[in-house]
């Protein structure tokens, strides 16, 4: 069963506090007590447990001097991280215009051993990274899609979620900006064996949390694919610049993101439309007469071949999900950005450049279409191909059935020629048999026949002895077939206690 979330969006308007919210310290351990809450729920399958290697992840920071990368692989670690903090609000403004507006951010890179693994960081750890930046609620419930399967949890790639919060200064100008979702991406399995799915489904947590007036953002990444790594890598890693101009626009990040999704997937439906056209082929070489055919017309090929046909189906449908998933995405992404577009155009469109944007979510959602279009295509090929190789194998097999029923009827001619035959000795038996027990009984001695020729014949003694002795044999004889006959009717069922009657049931 696929379900399918898209999340409201709420909108809050909060006056502008730099300094009270930099003075009180409650706040974050507010903001902690509800996240706890949320992610205590499913803290046991999502988290590592306290312990040597719990917490192992990345960091990239971006400040005045360029990208800082970090790993931190202890919950000590992350608490000294974070609690130097980004650039401190209160000297926020010399620094921005001592150096031209440069903007800080952090990327926050959560890498599951593999797909449904726990995130490699502790509940503790996760709760001080996600109440420093600070983050909403609606973030915990969607990376509730990671974590250990078990029996009490379904997870599934067909769902998604889009959330967003706006916080709006006293007088109605946009200050913070909360944005995650969920992307579905194709990407290549390690270490597959030959012959089997090298592609699977997954998706990313895309979080971001955007300061408009400190100028500091905050990124919360979980299971980039290798193509997205390898963009960000190249936008903020390679130069100091370049690192600044991609977090001066926030949907930068989008950009490189939503770019790397379709050539996976377009790898993966021709994948699935090579392995039909292999089925396809298999079929086109197979017999129907019984006397053609080859090795791809036995029981197990075609059971092969028909579990194969079904597989790639349920693997089309579920592209054909997440994409459809990914379309309603891209669809709530572009109307986020011409709101904001039109309500805080000198806020999130400083340079002018939101139109390019806007342009390239178009092309994301075109690819997407198309996409959609041709993993359709393998689904109704996937039919095609399975309805004709059901009415090959039917063929075939009522082309066996006709052999073997011919060999039937051949085969009962020939008992009813040795019946035929049976019946003539019987009969040539009952003319015989008689004539030779008298010839038999003749010869015994027990009658003399007189030798004048009158026909007299007189009855030795003994005729009596084998009279008393045989008789009462045959007597026995006859009784003892008749019990045996009678118990054998009695355990033989009769022709109404077969299945269905009121003894079965």
């Amino acid at each position: 069963m696929y379900m399918y979330l898209i999340s409201s969006a709420f909108i809050a308007k909060m006056p502008s506090t730099h300094g009270q919210n930099d003075a009180t310290p409650s706040k974050p351990r507010q903001v902690g007590e509800v996240l706890q809450k949320q992610l205590l729920w499913d803290a046991s399958r999502l988290f590592r447990k306290s312990g040597a290697n719990a917490v192992d992840f990345d960091v990239i920071n971006i400040n005045e001097h360029g990208a800082e990368p970090s790993t931190l692989r202890s919950e000590t670690a992350v608490r000294e991280y974070l609690g130097d903090g980004p650039v401190s609000t209160s000297k926020t403004a010399t620094a921005l215009e001592a150096q031209d507006d440069i903007k800080t951010a952090r990327y926050y890179l959560l890498e599951p051993s593999y797909g449904w693994s726990e995130l490699p960081l502790t509940l503790e750890a996760a709760l001080d990274l996600l109440s420093s930046i600070p983050a909403s609620p609606f973030l915990c419930r969607q990376i509730t899609a990671f974590g250990r399967r078990d029996t009490d949890y379904c997870q599934d790639e067909g769902f998604s979620a889009f959330d967003f919060i706006e916080t709006l200064d006293e007088q109605g100008n946009l200050k913070t900006l909360e944005l995650s979702y969920l992307l579905k991406y194709v990407g290549q399995r390690e270490g597959v064996s030959a012959g089997a799915n090298p592609y699977s489904i997954r998706h990313v947590v895309m979080y971001q949390r955007l300061d408009f007036e400190t100028g500091h953002s905050d990124h919360v990444l979980v299971r980039l694919s290798e193509p997205m790594k390898d963009r960000l890598g190249d936008e903020v890693l390679d130069n100091t610049q370049r690192a600044h101009d991609f977090v001066r626009n926030w949907y930068g990040l989008h950009s490189i993101f939503l770019g790397t999704v379709e050539q996976d997937m377009r790898k993966f439906v021709n994948y699935l439309d090579s392995e039909l056209t292999m089925i396809f082929d298999h079929m086109q070489l197979s017999g129907i007469e019984p006397e053609k055919l080859n090795e791809y017309d036995t029981a197990h090929r075609s059971a092969v071949d028909m579990k194969t046909l079904q597989y790639l189906q349920d693997q089309a449908q579920r592209l054909s999900t997440v994409i459809s998933l990914n379309l309603e995405m891209l669809e709530s992404l572009a109307n986020l950005a011409v709101r904001l577009g039109k309500l805080f155009p000198k806020t999130v469109d400083p340079e002018g450049t939101l139109t390019q944007f806007f342009g390239e979510l178009e092309r994301f959602k075109r690819e997407h279409r198309f996409s959609l279009i041709s993993a359709t295509a393998v689904i109704n090929r996937a039919r095609s191909v399975g309805e004709q190789l059901r009415d090959t194998i039917s063929l075939r097999n009522t082309e066996l059935a006709n052999n073997n029923t011919a060999g039937m009827v051949e085969l009962s001619r020939a008992s009813s020629r040795e019946t035929q035959v049976l019946k003539t000795l019987t009969v040539l038996a009952l003319i015989f048999v008689p004539a030779s027990y008298v010839a038999d009984f003749l010869q015994m001695g027990f009658v003399t026949l007189s030798s004048d020729g009158s026909g007299s014949w007189t009855a030795d003694p003994g005729l009596q002895i084998y009279a008393a002795l045989a008789f009462p044999l045959i007597t026995a004889t006859m009784a003892i077939y008749g019990l045996v006959e009678w118990t054998n009717r009695r355990r033989k069922p009769s022709l109404g206690d077969g299945f269905g009657s009121e003894k079965n049931v």
